[in-house]
């Protein structure tokens, strides 16, 4: 019989001592003093065959030596979990029990925990090849990140009793089909990217994804009723639905918000708040609000002048108006050759403007027809053409395009590119007066002051230009000034 010459616990049979974990080689001879067989029954009963098979009983093999059977039986157990411990690296604790470090070979696919191990260290197996864990009862706790990017991992088993799961102990683990046992304390993530969390995540991602279709369904649908009432020249209730909209995050609602506060319409008129909407679009990608929001720092409009910055916004427009206007969207056709004409974020180039007013343009916009006739009309990176200005003017103050009602009002009163023609003059200037224009609310007043293809009327010439100076017009209050007397009967 051997025993262990580090503390004396039999050992027959085993590599590692059972008790201490000594390794034991096969030149070890028992320890001092255990006893022998043959002292037993040699000294004891001498070699009376009867004594040794009849003397208690029955034969010898049948005779049980205080539980020597369970010892065996118990001999074998801690040989097998020596054994499952050998792929291994280990640390024993005080109380006979081992803890888990890592294992000797990363590449293992397959492996048993013993019974005599309670815990796996942080970061034991991470990142390693196994396939199948097999966990024996009396394992307590799973550190930290202990399996964490075991991607091929399918199979694990948790005993009853494991009592704590570390911080994401099977993060990533994306082949594992399992979840968190009860009545176990489990850290944070611990099964962070399983297959049930890529469920979850899955179905919560599409819960997130019908809820975002619903609020943009319904966002879209607060803003073209927004964009009917702008149309219709109700801007109060304009601003109502732009704001319902801009407020959940939708970008153009955001930007024609911005709109409204910089020019007053529908509530009154605010820089500071137009770039705080212009910014909330502006940040989300959208150019027209980045160039705006450029012409703001630009011209100090709403916030500190900061031409660096105007830049910074005039570039970022610029690369979203390209992308846009090669695709032909008409309004960043318009921004494009606005950037071109004016030099904003990127180098200035008249006629590379008019090339994108004019793609615009026949597309019908409005804003990019006005601009373009006043190219012509000035000669400003095409040579000066009235008749082709006209022609422009025209297209967008049919669609009641103010400054272009204006611009048309004026080449029929003096002739240029078309005849003259006072009334039809009067016609244009009116319909941009009636929309809140001064410059032609003032241009009205002087033709009912003077009788041009209109009645003389000269109340009803106080009349616009008492509109006009309202809105800051300098030449309608110089006027309202001059003719005092006359005003003062009206």
């Amino acid at each position: 019989m051997k025993f262990c010459p580090e503390c004396g616990m039999r050992a027959e049979g085993f590599k590692f001592c059972p008790e201490c974990g000594y390794k034991l080689t096969g030149g070890e001879t028992a320890a001092v003093g255990a006893p022998k067989t043959d002292d037993i029954f040699g000294g004891a009963f001498g070699t009376d065959t009867f004594a040794k098979n009849d003397f208690f009983g029955g034969g010898i093999d049948d005779f049980d030596w205080g539980g020597a059977a369970q010892a065996r039986t118990r001999d074998v157990e801690i040989q097998q979990e020596m054994d499952a411990l050998s792929v291994f690296e280990c640390e024993k604790h005080q109380n006979g029990k081992y803890a888990i470090l890592s294992l000797k070979n990363a590449m293992e696919m397959s492996i048993t925990v013993p019974a005599c191990v309670e815990a796996i260290a942080d970061g034991a197996f991470e990142g390693s090849d196994l396939l199948e864990v097999t966990l024996s009862e009396g394992l307590v706790k799973i550190g930290n990140r202990a399996f964490a990017n075991c991607r091929e991992l399918t199979k694990i088993n948790f005993p009853r009793s494991l009592k704590f799961i570390g911080y994401e102990a099977f993060a990533y683990c994306a082949s594992l089909d399992v979840e968190a046992p009860e009545r176990t304390r489990v850290g944070k993530d611990a099964f962070k990217g399983t297959l049930p969390d890529q469920r979850k995540c899955k179905e919560a991602e599409e819960a997130e994804r019908k809820y975002k279709a619903e609020i943009e369904k319904q966002c879209k649908e607060w803003y073209k009723a927004g964009e009917r009432c702008y149309d219709n020249k109700d801007y109060t209730d304009a601003v109502k639905w732009f704001r319902k909209a801009a407020e959940q995050g939708y970008v153009e609602a955001q930007y024609w918000l911005g709109h409204c506060y910089y020019y007053g319409e529908g509530v009154d008129e605010d820089k500071t708040e137009a770039v705080k909407w212009y910014r909330k679009a502006a940040e989300q990608g959208y150019a027209e609000a980045q160039y705006r929001l450029g012409c703001c720092y630009y011209y100090g409009n709403g916030v500190d002048r900061d031409r660096d910055e105007a830049i910074k916004w005039y570039r970022k427009s610029v690369e979203g108006f390209r992308k846009a206007a090669e695709q032909g969207h008409a309004e960043a056709q318009y921004g494009l050759g606005c950037c071109y004409r004016w030099g904003r974020g990127v180098d200035e180039d008249k006629t590379k403007g008019i090339k994108w007013f004019l793609k615009a343009a026949e597309q019908g916009y409005a804003e990019a027809q006005y601009n373009l006739g006043f190219c012509y009309h000035w000669g400003e990176g095409v040579d000066k053409d009235k008749t082709e200005a006209v022609k422009w003017y025209r297209k967008a103050a049919e669609q009641g395009y103010v400054e272009a009602q204006y611009e048309l009002g004026e080449c029929y009163r003096w002739g240029r590119g078309v005849d003259e023609d006072e009334a039809e003059a009067v016609k244009w200037y009116r319909k941009a007066a009636e929309q809140g224009y001064a410059e032609a609310q003032c241009r009205l007043g002087d033709c009912y002051y003077w009788g041009f293809d209109a009645k003389q009327d000269k109340a009803e010439a106080v009349k616009w230009y008492r509109k006009a100076a309202a809105q800051g017009s300098s030449y309608a209050k110089d006027w309202l000034k001059e003719h005092k007397a006359e005003v003062d009967k009206y």
